[in-house]
């Protein structure tokens, strides 16, 4: 049997459902002898695998005894259909007992499909696999931080209020720039403040409803530290798994609190709260193992000390709860924070009470 090539697009090697399938046909025959009407139907599938297999299975439905002649017709038929035009040679299914499948009767025709098989092209032209999520998590599909996950680059997400985006090396945060058309309304990325880690990898190694964990490692595989995004949050955690000094671009100045530092990027003002023994001189932060850095912008209307107290306790875990009452759907987002100390989120303008 030959099979005709060419090429085949929108399919990936990777893909475990990367399979073409060759032809489908029903074929009816019916008959009529002395009154009576014989029907038979005949099914027939073909799929041919990457592995450069063919498997074909008939199965046969009789609803009466059929007459050998007509079984050899209907067989021609069957495997006319499941040819090409210039083929030479044939394959045949067996008519065993039910449920067995059918077997090549001419083996002289596997190194033709063997050949063909070899001649089709094959592209692929997505990467859907999870490359940077740790092992034994769910692969987080349709999330708002899915993008860190998939793709041969990780992807800037949108925790909002602020923007984040994340690499191998490290991460930048920023308030996006809003920009307003009669048809849009957009805001990008903007990573106005970056944090050099001088990493190796990023991957994803914890995420609840609201939060996502991302872990950094060294050349090594060592682990650095871990930062956490949270959905609704002005802040970003960076807690440090070794000990490490890392200089923050721009440079941050001592604020009016102990603890507190700010800078100003093209009119926004940013804070910086450290804990746990972690330090800052000349704009560089030095952390021990279990020490944290958190950064956050401010809100328009207000500055970075109002939000120092709940940047120092940071948000470690997130939920959601639904309920009803009677016309009334209410939605709770649950902020957890290290200390059990308040926290504070943004809230949509059009929902604010």
């Amino acid at each position: 049997m030959t099979i005709p090539t060419g090429n085949v697009q929108g399919r990936s090697t990777s893909e475990a459902a990367d399979r073409i399938t060759a032809s489908r046909i029903k074929t009816s025959s019916t008959t009529t002898h002395m009154n009576e009407t014989r029907i038979l139907e005949t099914h027939c599938e073909m799929t041919i695998n990457d592995n450069a297999t063919t498997s074909i299975s008939n199965r046969r439905t009789l609803r009466s005894k059929l007459s050998k002649p007509l079984i050899l017709i209907a067989g021609f038929a069957l495997v006319a259909g499941c040819t090409s035009n210039n083929s030479s040679d044939s394959v045949l299914g067996t008519s065993g007992a039910a449920g067995t499948a059918g077997v090549v009767e001419n083996p002289e025709s596997a190194p033709q499909i063997t050949a063909d098989l070899a001649g089709i092209t094959k592209q692929s032209v997505a990467k859907i696999s999870p490359t940077r999520l740790a092992d034994g998590l769910v692969p987080p599909t349709n999330r708002w931080f899915s993008g860190l996950v998939y793709g041969d680059q990780p992807q800037p997400v949108f925790p909002m209020p602020l923007s984040a985006a994340l690499t191998d090396e490290g991460f930048g945060l920023g308030l996006p720039e809003v920009t307003a058309s009669e048809k849009t309304i957009m805001g990008g990325s903007n990573p106005q403040i970056q944090v050099p880690l001088g990493a190796a990898k990023m991957q994803v190694t914890a995420y609840d409803t609201l939060s996502v964990t991302s872990t950094y490692s060294d050349a090594t595989g060592n682990a650095l530290g871990s930062v956490v995004l949270v959905q609704g949050s002005p802040f970003v955690t960076y807690t440090a798994a070794a000990d490490q000094t890392i200089a923050l671009e721009p440079v941050f100045q001592a604020g009016s609190t102990a603890d507190l530092y700010t800078t100003t990027v093209a009119g926004h003002e940013y804070g910086l709260v450290i804990g746990g023994g972690a330090t800052v001189d000349a704009g560089k932060v030095t952390l021990k193992s279990g020490s944290t850095m958190t950064l956050y912008g401010a809100p328009d209307g207000a500055d970075a000390a109002s939000l120092a107290k709940f940047a120092a306790d940071p948000v470690v875990s997130t939920s959601v709860d639904h309920a009803i009452d009677g016309d009334t759907a209410k939605t709770t987002l649950n902020y957890v924070t290290a200390n059990g100390g308040d926290t504070c989120a943004a809230r949509p303008r059009d929902r604010a009470a």
